[in-house]
């Protein structure tokens, strides 16, 4: 039903008042299109349901709840329901443009394809926006059941949670949503489905957006990234997973005007010590002749050739360091607990098997980088990796900063003269036969 019902409407067709624009996704139970009001010129978001079976009687009764408790409140709203011979429809709130190209919606799953992973603070903002609105639709008697990057969005510039088709009566929740974002118990019938399971489902969302790793990959953590500034991120994701409650911080409003007037008194201090602080600015500036790494048209030619080696070593790294987990004992989640109880301040702290997690990955990454020490080729593209990290990391305002200013110029000279002899090395091994790489 579903396959032939997704070509009954193309972009162009009208719905009553509606043309629709540009198809934004299928569901599992329709399709969404960003339509246009030929009326008021206003932009929505509309989604067309085949009217048959019950699974078109689930999400009609769930969008009937919802249309009644959204109005008003910081959740997607819903503007006109409608019917057609063998379909409903309706429109709600259309997700901000990713980007300035062909209209593609701003969701979480297609902002972690276009990027990998979201910067901390980003995260933590839509974490909090998140966690706002679920406490509403709590309030109002409802379950989301299907909270995953596929179904945040974000509208006028904040997160919430999309696609409402599978939102229930919390006294009437059965069986659903998407593995990996339901608790085991629930997926395996223990129990019935609860609020703090859809704060469950957002805890993994939050470490997807972190890691930029699947769900399937919990808790591992990327050992070829870094740890600085991700504590509360980790530590409330680990929570939200541990079904424990939230430690909610003031309302966003407030922190906002606290921030404005900090501001406010930082920038006139700022002005006030102005002078007195030019000696101490020209002492970090840069200096202009600061030498850089730039490849050769030589090598430049081979770059090609010598990237597919790295990615084939870099394939069977990324294969250790997925195994090196996979026989944790008992001494190291020991070790770990007596480490996180000797430094209570650690982003890990409570979490153990975490950071045992953690350390085998890393051990594995320093295991491989090791072994390949003597490849001109390995070691020139990780020092690459490097050099975007200290470049990021030599600007005032870095985040999430792994280095000191000074400490990542100091880096960046010595891994271009690293470069500058690598290069010469690998010219040497491979100019006279590129496809020997």
């Amino acid at each position: 039903m579903t396959e032939i019902f997704t070509l009954k409407f193309e972009v162009g067709n009208r719905i009553d008042d509606y043309t629709l624009l540009a198809r934004c996704g299928q569901g599992a139970y329709g399709v969404v299109f960003l339509a246009e009001n030929v009326i008021t010129g206003q932009h929505v978001a509309l989604k067309v349901v085949a009217a048959a079976g019950r699974n078109c009687e689930r999400e009609l009764k769930g969008l009937r709840q919802y249309q009644q408790i959204c109005r008003r409140t910081n959740l997607l709203q819903i503007y006109h329901v409608g019917s057609g011979e063998d379909f409903f429809y309706y429109t709600m709130d259309a997700a901000d443009p990713l980007d300035d190209g062909d209209y593609t919606p701003k969701t979480l799953a297609n902002i972690l394809k276009a990027k990998g992973k979201l910067p901390v603070e980003e995260i933590r903002a839509m974490a909090d926006e998140l966690i706002s609105a679920l406490e509403v639709l709590h309030q109002k008697g409802m379950l989301h059941r299907d909270i995953k990057p596929e179904n945040i969005l974000w509208v006028d510039g904040l997160a919430v949670p999309g696609d409402i088709g599978l939102m229930t009566d919390s006294g009437k929740a059965t069986l659903a949503g998407t593995p990996g974002f339901m608790p085991p118990e629930v997926l395996a019938g223990v129990r019935d489905y609860e609020k703090k399971d859809d704060f469950y489902a957002l805890g993994k969302v939050l470490y997807c957006a972190l890691t930029g790793l699947p769900v399937t990959q919990y808790p591992s953590f990327p050992a070829s990234s870094t740890l600085t500034g991700a504590g509360e991120i980790i530590r409330l994701y680990s929570r939200l997973c541990a079904g424990e409650p939230i430690e909610r911080k003031p309302q966003r409003r407030s922190a906002r005007k606290v921030l404005s007037w900090a501001g406010m008194l930082g920038l006139l201090i700022a002005v006030f010590f102005a002078g007195r602080s030019w000696r101490n600015w020209e002492q970090l500036r840069p200096a202009a002749t600061e030498p850089t790494y730039v490849p050769s048209r030589e090598m430049l030619t081979l770059l090609p050739e010598l990237r597919k080696h790295y990615q084939a070593l870099e394939t069977q790294m990324h294969a250790a360091i997925s195994d090196s987990d996979k026989n944790i004992s008992v001494g190291e989640i020991a070790d770990a607990e007596k480490y996180l109880a000797l430094h209570p301040e650690h982003p890990m702290t409570g979490y153990p098997q975490l950071l045992a997690t953690d350390r085998k990955h890393r051990q594995a990454e320093d295991d491989f980088d090791r072994d390949h020490r003597d490849d001109p080729v390995w070691r020139y593209f990780r020092n690459q990796q490097e050099i975007a990290v200290c470049l990021a990391n030599a600007k005032e305002h870095a985040v999430p900063r792994q280095y000191s200013i000074e400490e990542a110029r100091k880096k960046l000279r010595d891994l271009y003269r690293q470069q500058r002899t690598l290069e010469t090395e690998i010219l040497k091994k491979y100019r006279k036969s590129p496809s020997s790489v």
